[in-house]
């Protein structure tokens, strides 16, 4: 795998009746943080859910305060916002609720209620345009997270994927993007959610197309300067499509261009042969999982969320397949005690993996670093927190090496 090193508030379109019922009290307050999603929701993609990592990501920034959430749908001229409100819990005074009995009830209501929004939205843009969309999510002040749950198969200009299919030069389709189309993602945390599902008319993708979106639009996001870029690998559940809004279809012959046949004209040998090998030794694939995905607050216990994306990276062995494992935290506390931690989350991880099947030689490194080595500095250069860093510092690192099997 190739590694790729602002505007008007929509109006709110959600019946009053669904709000939570916290939208008077929270009025007056500025939100700690406000996460926005934006959702493609055409007829050729699945009904959208939220997954694990999508519920992570929300409780997490609960976690962290007053939440603002905004979610918007494609439509035909600029995204509607079909949520727009508090997601906190909070109780009968006002205030941000602090019993976990009841924060946990109130929270687990709310998110039903994104549930349901998320779930019967129906994009009605002819033009799949997830790259709008992420611009549009990028404009909503005060946007710190912003997630996209997308197919990520854009038929609108400037990136047609139906006119030009799946095998194209990743990084010269990025580099070639016009300035003003590119999202202004600086400072946010970026989630990418659903690339590569499909359904209704638009046939399923081969790996190597499916492949070809991720490092498209983590490219993309990265380009855009946007944290994390993380790709989702949890899965929610399944449903047929409620837009009836047909969108063109992108032909899926193609995958990476570099996935060619081998030249039978000879032995490979030489530095043909060392290059080969140095593709095989790195890392196709690296999969950041959450912390707050994965496991309960500072311990090394996984939740029951953590089982889907487990799986998935389990199936993504093949043979000759081989990975490292890497636990990480943020700069918090003694250092030996974060050490300590992100290696037992670290192993944690190895043994679910082996217990789904995967050969346990085939993990070739599992340690945990604490924030030694951390996925992203947490301080610039004049010494500032980087808004979001931490959060991603918070997480385990899989890397996939060698042939990767379809997920």
């Amino acid at each position: 795998m190739v590694r790729l090193p602002p505007g008007r508030v929509l109006p709110l379109l959600l019946p009053l009746a669904l709000l939570p019922a916290t939208t008077t009290a929270c009025a007056e307050r500025d939100p700690t943080s406000t996460v926005v999603i934006g959702v493609t929701a055409s007829a050729n993609e699945p009904a959208v859910t939220l997954t694990p990592a999508v519920r992570a990501v929300l409780r997490e920034a609960v976690a962290g305060g007053d939440v603002r959430l905004v979610v918007h749908r494609s439509s035909a001229n600029s995204p509607i916002a079909v949520w727009d409100g508090p997601i906190s819990p909070r109780n009968g005074d006002g205030a941000l609720e602090r019993d976990p009995e009841r924060r946990e009830k109130a929270l687990v209501e709310t998110l039903g209620k994104v549930e349901s929004v998320v779930g019967a939205a129906a994009g009605d843009n002819p033009q799949l345009d997830p790259l709008g969309l992420l611009a549009a999510a990028a404009r909503v002040p005060g946007a710190q997270t912003v997630v996209l749950l997308s197919s990520g198969l854009q038929t609108a200009a400037p990136l047609d994927l139906a006119e030009r299919g799946l095998a194209l030069d990743v990084p010269d389709a990025i580099s070639a993007l016009p300035v003003d189309a590119v999202p202004r993602l600086a400072g946010k945390r970026v989630l990418l959610s659903g690339l590569g599902e499909v359904a209704g008319p638009q046939q399923p993708l081969p790996d190597g197309g499916r492949r070809a979106l991720g490092e498209l639009w983590r490219g993309i996001c990265l380009r855009a300067q946007g944290s994390g870029c993380d790709l989702d690998v949890t899965a929610g559940e399944r449903r047929e499509p409620v837009s009836q809004v047909r969108v063109p279809a992108v032909p899926v012959e193609g995958g990476l261009p570099d996935e060619r046949p081998q030249d039978g004209g000879g032995e490979a040998g030489g530095e043909d042969a060392d290059r080969q090998d140095d593709s095989a030794r790195s890392a196709t694939e690296v999969v950041t999982l959450p912390n707050a995905l994965l496991f309960q607050p500072d311990s090394d216990v996984l939740m029951p969320a953590a089982s889907a994306a487990l799986e998935r990276i389990a199936r993504r062995f093949g043979p000759g397949t081989t990975a490292r494992v890497t636990g990480h935290t943020a700069h918090r506390g003694a250092a030996q005690g974060a050490l300590a931690l992100s290696e037992r989350r670290a192993r944690r991880v190895a043994g679910a993996l082996v217990s789904l099947g995967v050969p346990s030689e085939a993990l070739t490194s599992v340690r945990g670093v604490g924030y030694a080595e951390p996925v992203r500095p947490e301080v610039d250069a004049t010494g500032q927190p980087v808004p979001g860093a931490a959060e991603q510092n918070r997480a385990v690192v899989v890397e996939l090496t060698g042939p990767v099997a379809g997920g």
